[in-house]
């Protein structure tokens, strides 16, 4: 028995040929998983808020979603332009909306964990409300909550409660396909590669 050292070129992945860049995305895409968790998060949280039920969806090859309502009333599910505008800040004002979030280090009350400096002082404005991201803190909250905020700005009678609450799921499912897409795509790659300091042998495969 006899052993050999074996020594390696390795290459960044702009230093690849465009054959074996090919090569390099296509095993990073057979490898790595979508991971959709906080997707689905914000989806949750947003079917717990409306009386969204029998939820089926996809994303990434086939787009789609379905859905009932289950509202209390019938006439709910079509109401429309003033009416909705109200029904909705009546009964979603404080899931769609929180107070301003401030922070900022105290004058006089000194850190707990470091007496040198002030204590970090955290706040929401009783006032001053805001929209941002106010079902999980995950910007796919906005693709969910942005066709309900611009309904309240502007309302009209040429949507419904459920028409509205279906542009809201639809308005996700693009947002996630998006998102999906662009994890495979090579931009994000090279991305991770340049982040990850990721090498390559001159065939593309990964070091």
């Amino acid at each position: 028995m006899r052993f050999e050292n074996v020594q390696y070129k390795v290459y960044a992945y702009n230093e690849l040929s465009a054959r074996a860049k090919e090569k390099a995305l296509q095993d990073f895409c057979n490898d790595e998983d979508y991971i959709g968790a906080d997707n689905e998060k914000s989806l949750d949280k947003f079917s717990e808020i409306f009386p969204v039920i029998n939820l089926s969806w996809e994303y990434g090859d086939r787009n789609f979603i379905n859905f009932d309502l289950d509202c209390e009333y019938e006439e709910i599910e079509k109401l429309t332009g003033v009416r909705l505008s109200k029904y909705l800040w009546n009964n979603y004002k404080t899931d769609l909306f929180q107070g301003k979030f401030f922070s900022l280090w105290s004058k006089t009350e000194k850190s707990k964990t470091n007496p040198k400096v002030g204590e970090l002082k955290i706040r929401h404005s009783k006032t001053i409300k805001d929209n941002c991201c106010v079902m999980t803190g995950y910007y796919v909250d906005e693709a969910l909550l942005t066709p309900i905020y611009e309904f309240m700005n502007k309302p009209n009678d040429n949507i419904t409660f459920k028409g509205l609450i279906a542009k809201c799921l639809n308005s996700w499912v693009k947002c996630c396909n998006e998102d999906y897409n662009f994890h495979y795509s090579e931009e994000s790659f090279q991305e991770n590669c340049d982040s990850n300091n990721w090498e390559f042998l001159i065939s593309g495969k990964m070091y």
